[in-house]
């Protein structure tokens, strides 16, 4: 991967990291509001500037929008898509700071939270109903992107160093805080506060974290209040809740009250991952929701000492992907290894294997390992990675994936040819399927399964065409529905995103392909190009939660407002260009410098007043507030 990420910090956090840490960071220009840089995991800056921050208390929302913390933290992004070249997407672009937007932004927050299930006392539930919700918004605002939602578990929780590697993976951030109460020893969950992730900075074990506070600072029901960030040092701590979980290490902002981070929502843009035409390495695709390319273009990986693939799955955080390189002949079996996609690096995981055939990763973060015959469920992200369950499938096992409507292990075996069902935690016996007389089935098979047709698509060597396998809904057995494309010779992997868009590793190649009735239409837009290169294997992001009803939906995770406003506000100074608290002679220079029409759906930085251009209007905006920033 690149060693350098983009962008510059230059924020009053310079000087405090530099003294820390001593160590600089590499970084190139920016532009489009992300300013980021990454030397390694444990020195890296990123920075996203122009980002609305509406408040939540606003007469026109249920209850006047004190639970409504999520569906405002989510527009915020949505706002900035929309300056930033998604136009498509509501509330669609505008000068935001302004009262004569105020009902629109009220409208939009209105339309999020009831896409989120908000409910106006307790608020939404961020790991389910939010994500969800926040991608329908995003799905019918036609938004080519994903919506990730990882919360606390039963023994892990997401840390500042998950979440700023999800902003270098090319997300855009919703951070939660959980309020927690201390209870003797332990620590316990009472309600949590939703807010949109602006900064961020690391040097070693120093840490700070800068967010755009729904809550804080706000002006009266009827009018915006000044936007701002506020930044707060983060440390980790381990603790121990009270509800028996295992402890885990779990990140505070020093100076916010007694909050913890412990969940996190990411929109990443579209993303596919492939092994390359000759099996030893891996290819990266990125698709850009707005017009600032970030993440990079294109990534590439290889494995350790050129081993071949035998089998790849890409995490559902889009973090990493894990992947089985295939021994040496007459040497060890198939070893496993983890590949982070942020750090560059690359670990093999202590799990002893036998004779590993194939890989699964369901949302609930549990890694299933097809080895000599068995199925076995491991916990990935554990230190050492335990045995959850074991199972040995009826018959042999050609292809297998996770069914994303019920959590259900589902495998194929030509052998007999059936459909095996078990449930997630493979702790009951499997339900068995009939698989349609007319499913050709040879050599390598791949299974994927796609939640917008209620199906799972299987290809073989025998033949070109891809198979829609269902359920009838009248007779209740599997139907096996073939779809053909003269461009689709010898398929290798087909994978699916949220939208149903079919992805087809052919020839070396990603091709993108859209159902219409029982038929395949070759995407006119495809979102990876037409030169994107694959093998034998593709995975496609897809929107995914950890969140399960038993422990997310409780009242615990209801929301529940900052008692107050912490830390000191940062207040906007749109004049500022470059960032250094101050409008100065820089800041004029790169306003002439941009000097006339903005690029076409896109904001530029010098255009103060959203015209679209940069003009006499901005210039007197610029001399008005000349000198220091407030």
């Amino acid at each position: 991967m690149n060693e350098s990420r983009r962008g510059t910090w230059s924020s009053p956090a310079t000087a405090i990291l530099a003294a820390l840490a001593g160590v600089p960071v590499l970084a190139t220009t920016a532009h489009g509001g992300v300013d980021a840089a990454w030397a390694d995991a444990q020195t890296y800056t990123y920075k996203v500037t122009h980002v609305p921050d509406f408040d939540q208390s606003r007469a026109g929302l249920p209850g006047d929008g004190s639970a409504y913390c999520v569906p405002t933290a989510a527009v915020n992004w949505m706002a900035y898509f929309a300056n930033h070249g998604a136009t498509y997407i509501p509330p669609g672009p505008g000068l935001w700071q302004s009262d004569e937007l105020y009902d629109e932004a009220t409208d939009a927050i209105e339309l999020m939270g009831v896409l989120m299930l908000t409910d106006p006392d307790d608020g939404t539930h961020t790991a389910t109903c939010g994500a969800m919700g926040l991608g329908l918004y995003l799905a019918a605002a036609g938004a080519p992107c994903s919506v990730i939602a990882e919360a606390s578990d039963s023994y892990w929780s997401p840390t500042f160093q998950d979440i700023s590697k999800a902003v270098f993976a090319g997300g855009y951030v919703i951070v939660c805080v959980g309020w927690y109460d201390d209870v003797g020893y332990f620590i316990e969950r009472d309600g949590g506060h939703a807010l949109t992730l602006t900064r961020g900075a690391r040097a070693d074990d120093s840490r700070l974290i800068g967010w755009r506070d729904p809550k804080s600072h706000e002006g009266d029901l009827h009018h915006q209040s000044h936007f701002s960030t506020e930044v707060f040092p983060v440390v980790d701590q381990l603790v121990y809740p009270t509800f028996g979980d295992l402890p885990r290490w779990m990140s505070k902002p020093l100076g916010y009250g007694n909050a913890y981070i412990d969940q996190y929502v990411s929109i990443l843009p579209r993303f596919a991952l492939s092994s390359t035409p000759d099996g030893h390495g891996f290819l990266a695709h990125p698709h850009h929701l707005i017009w600032d390319e970030w993440p990079p273009l294109y990534s590439e990986f290889f494995t350790p000492e050129l081993t071949r693939v035998r089998a790849l799955i890409l995490h559902p955080d889009a973090l990493s992907f894990v992947y089985l390189a295939e021994a040496e002949e007459g040497g060890d079996p198939c070893r496993l290894w983890r590949a982070d996609r942020i750090a560059d690096a690359t670990e093999e995981v202590p799990i002893a294997l036998t004779d590993p055939m194939d890989l699964l990763m369901s949302r609930r973060r549990g890694l299933y390992v097809l080895d000599d015959g068995d199925l076995v469920l491991y916990g990935l992200d554990e230190a050492e990675p335990d045995e959850h369950g074991r199972v040995t499938p009826p018959a042999s096992v050609d292809a297998m994936c996770v069914d994303d409507e019920t959590d259900e292990i589902v495998l194929l075996s030509a052998q007999l040819r059936q459909l095996i069902r078990y449930p997630h935690g493979l702790d009951a016996n499997p339900e068995i399927e009939a698989l349609p007389e007319n499913l050709p089935l040879a050599g390598r098979v791949r299974m994927k399964s796609d939640r917008s047709h209620a199906c799972q698509w299987v290809i073989s060597e025998a033949s070109d065409a891809l198979y829609r396998l269902w359920e009838s809904p009248i007779s209740g057995e599997l139907v096996a529905t073939p779809y053909e494309h003269p461009d689709i010779v010898a398929p290798a992997d087909v994978d699916v995103d949220d939208d149903g868009r079919l992805f087809v590793s052919v020839d070396g190649l990603i091709r993108e392909y859209e159902v219409e009735g029982e038929q395949l239409v070759a995407c006119p837009d495809p979102y990876f190009g037409n030169s994107a290169a694959a093998g034998e294997f593709l995975c496609v992001l897809k929107s995914s939660t950890n969140g399960v009803p038993e422990i997310h939906e409780t009242p615990a995770w209801r929301d529940v407002p900052p008692a107050q406003p912490y830390g000191d506000p940062i207040y906007d100074c749109p004049a500022d260009l470059d960032d250094d608290r101050d409008v100065d002679t820089t800041d004029l220079l790169t306003l002439l410098g941009e000097w006339g029409e903005c690029p076409e759906d896109h904001f530029c930085d010098p255009d103060l007043d959203y015209s679209g251009a940069v003009d006499v209007p901005d210039l007197l905006t610029l001399l008005a507030s000349w000198g220091e920033c407030p």
